[in-house]
């Protein structure tokens, strides 16, 4: 039985001062999970719009986000309007990765988003050389929402990613879902029921706040159309 802080060993692409979705939402979370323990991201350079330069420089640097401890290993920053900088920027992240997760002293538990998918796989593996239990939080489930929008066609990259989805998903001690749909579709890609954890996103309400007064954006009623 573990006594004292826990140490939490978390893979993910994009962190503070990146701005998507899972880095403000992980960013929030390692920031409030290292009050009490002791949380340690294993991250990319920045590259999505990021808010603020990062003084990242060599294969491995380390620098302190508050009580967070962030290892950002050397990727690359392609523009990812482009679709071949960004599959390049992913994949030199998770390459690199893995060394960068060794050089952490052995945690408690690993956990991985899915930012990029396959970047679970560094964490199952992680886990398991050092005994760990593994966790990880779906966002998005892959290859299936670009089989949906139409962007994945080729049926042997679909055959592949089908692979990695189906590993993780029965690989994975825990899988972190964010809602009543996601555990349905997570059911039906045949994850033991007690394994799933439902916990939904949520928003930093002291910024997100209900409009009062009046807006400058007209108001549409129901059955009303554009001319």
């Amino acid at each position: 039985m573990t006594t004292g802080p826990v140490r939490i060993l978390i893979l993910n692409q994009y962190f503070h001062p990146d701005r998507s979705a899972t880095s403000q939402l992980l960013t929030e979370l390692c920031e409030d999970l290292a009050v009490d323990d002791n949380v340690f991201v294993v991250t990319g350079r920045p590259s999505y719009n990021a808010v603020t330069a990062t003084a990242s420089h060599g294969f491995l640097s380390r620098e302190r986000y508050g009580r967070v401890h962030v290892a950002r290993v050397w990727s690359t920053t392609f523009d990812r309007s482009n679709m071949a900088g960004r599959l390049t920027n992913y994949a030199t992240y998770i390459a690199a990765s893995f060394f960068g997760a060794a050089r952490i002293e052995r945690p408690n538990i690993v956990v991985a988003l899915t930012d990029p998918p396959p970047i679970g796989l560094v964490g199952l593996l992680v886990a398991r050389l050092r005994k760990r239990p593994f966790v990880l939080v779906v966002k998005d489930i892959f290859p299936d929402v670009a089989i949906q929008l139409g962007v994945l066609r080729n049926p042997f990259v679909i055959a592949v990613l089908r692979w990695i989805q189906h590993r993780l998903f029965l690989g994975a001690d825990r899988v972190v879902s964010i809602g009543r749909d996601m555990d349905r579709r997570l059911l039906e890609f045949g994850v033991p029921p007690e394994r799933i954890e439902t916990i939904r996103d949520w928003a930093d309400c002291t910024i997100v706040t209900p409009l009062r007064g009046s807006t400058e954006f007209p108001l549409r009623t129901a059955g009303t159309t554009d001319l």
